[in-house]
């Protein structure tokens, strides 16, 4: 059910007896105002907001997920916009630390707003972290069908074949918590997965991301999945990336040759490249491991040069 004060009266959820048996909890649209003693043993919570009717407040949120004191998995699925955007009761300036995370998984969809998003990540770190995770959904099973419509007929005039991208660049950068290294400063691991419902599939053929990896200092390891093909922005700056040493690609490849060549260069001129490791990819969506081919470091460098060829 939707947040409503009438839940705050169930004796689970405002309970001061501990349950020592409760490890995980997975909470739909409902954000209790304090977290109850109840919940001291829970170090699994999924938390999905979800329900477009549903008023829900980025401070009331931060405090509820902070007042945990031995979540070491905290999944986080914004399906809809916050009711209010508006930080009151969370100074700006200070963080909301999560020390004892040690996996955040963050499922966003496409028709949330990058400030809703913002507006949490902006203040969370996670000082502890090893393994990040973010979903990226391309609508939900619930977005209304004539404003679908209305969208798709508003972005082109053309054959539906033309104008199936889905663009989640700024998703992918307020994630991270827009530019902040210091959200994620320790997590090793990053698997980025985009998806859209088959309700929604036949309107999308590919989508665009955009990777800050430099957002993550201590980034080793880069899991890229989808099943729509993936154009990722490419950008240029001057700010080191972190010391990769694996990086998977679970899609269609060629078209990523170009981005891959430019983060084999660009670790080359940093001196990390001796250091990398493997650049994987799948061959198919079988999932065995036989499907999987290891790209040679020189390959991979080389698509970067062969691409400097032909610069005019």
């Amino acid at each position: 059910p939707s947040y409503t004060d009438d839940l705050q009266v169930i004796p689970f959820l405002t309970s001061e007896i501990p349950f020592p048996k409760l490890h995980s909890a997975t909470l739909q649209n409902y954000i209790p105002k304090n977290a109850s003693a109840s919940f001291l043993t829970v170090n699994t919570l999924d938390l999905r907001l979800t329900d477009k009717e549903l008023f829900w407040e980025p401070p009331h949120l931060l405090r509820f997920v902070g007042s945990f004191t031995s979540l070491r998995e905290l999944a986080l699925t914004i399906g809809t916009g916050s009711g209010s955007l508006d930080q009151e009761g969370v100074p700006s300036k200070r963080s909301v630390s999560l020390e004892t995370i040690r996996t955040f998984r963050l499922t966003v969809f496409q028709e949330v707003m990058p400030p809703n998003i913002y507006a949490v990540t902006r203040i969370l770190t996670f000082p502890n972290c090893m393994e990040v995770e973010l979903h990226f959904v391309g609508f939900s099973e619930n977005y209304d069908g004539d404003d679908m419509h209305e969208l798709i007929d508003n972005e082109s005039d053309s054959d539906v074949e033309d104008r199936g991208t889905l663009d989640f660049c700024e998703h992918v950068r307020v994630a991270l918590g827009g530019g902040r290294s210091e959200m994620i400063p320790n997590a090793e691991s990053l698997y980025v997965c985009i998806s859209t419902p088959k309700k929604w599939s036949w309107l999308f053929e590919d989508a665009m991301i955009a990777l800050p990896l430099e957002y993550i200092p201590s980034l080793r390891r880069l899991t890229l999945r989808s099943d729509l093909k993936v154009l990722i922005n490419l950008e240029s700056h001057y700010i080191p990336y972190p010391q990769l040493r694996i990086i998977r690609l679970e899609t269609q490849y060629k078209h990523l040759k170009e981005w891959a060549g430019g983060v084999a260069k660009k670790l080359e001129e940093q001196g990390d490249w001796q250091g990398f490791e493997k650049f994987v990819v799948k061959r198919d969506g079988t999932g065995s491991a036989s499907s999987e081919r290891i790209i040679p470091k020189s390959t991979v460098l080389g698509w970067y040069r062969r691409r400097s060829w032909h610069v005019p």
